[in-house]
């Protein structure tokens, strides 16, 4: 189907004051970069994402990445956390990925998302190297600050 075909469909939203807009840009990356909201369901910021997966790969990582970075991107702990679950769970390899930049845009206990999925052992493998690197700083990370300690007052932890 032409662009012009779907163009041609009605595809519109009505927002929560009646306004009514288009609800896609025809581009999924876009529609990620653009829709995903911390008040967005569950269930649409999978479904996003993984078409953005499908159009492009790099792109949806690069959003991905943007959703996640607290400095010059826009910091969404919850979006981000939803995707990367859905991007360990379902694309282990994409996930491999993004796991070293995830501390330095984020923060480290995002990595425990990736804990009893498929990465597991990718993601172990980084906290033991990224430890053993602190040990030896004068000026180390913050991955021992974010990790789970036995005072801990949730119980899963």
């Amino acid at each position: 189907m032409s662009l012009l075909d779907e163009l041609k469909k009605v595809n519109y939203i009505e927002n929560t004051k009646g306004g009514k807009y288009y609800g896609t840009t025809y581009n999924s990356n876009l529609d990620v970069f653009a829709s995903a909201s911390r008040n967005s369901k569950y269930s649409n910021l999978t479904l996003l994402f993984k078409n953005a997966l499908e159009e492009n790969e790099t792109l949806a990582l690069a959003n991905l990445l943007y959703l996640l970075d607290i400095r010059e991107g826009k910091g969404e702990r919850r979006i981000f956390t939803i995707m990367f679950r859905t991007l360990c769970e379902e694309y282990p390899d994409l996930a491999k990925r993004i796991l070293p930049y995830i501390g330095s845009l984020g923060r480290y206990d995002y990595l425990l998302y990736a804990l009893k999925s498929p990465i597991e052992k990718e993601t172990v493998k980084l906290i033991k190297e990224q430890l053993k690197k602190d040990m030896d700083s004068s000026n180390p990370s913050l991955l021992a600050k974010w990790l789970p300690t036995h005072r801990t007052h949730k119980k899963n932890n």
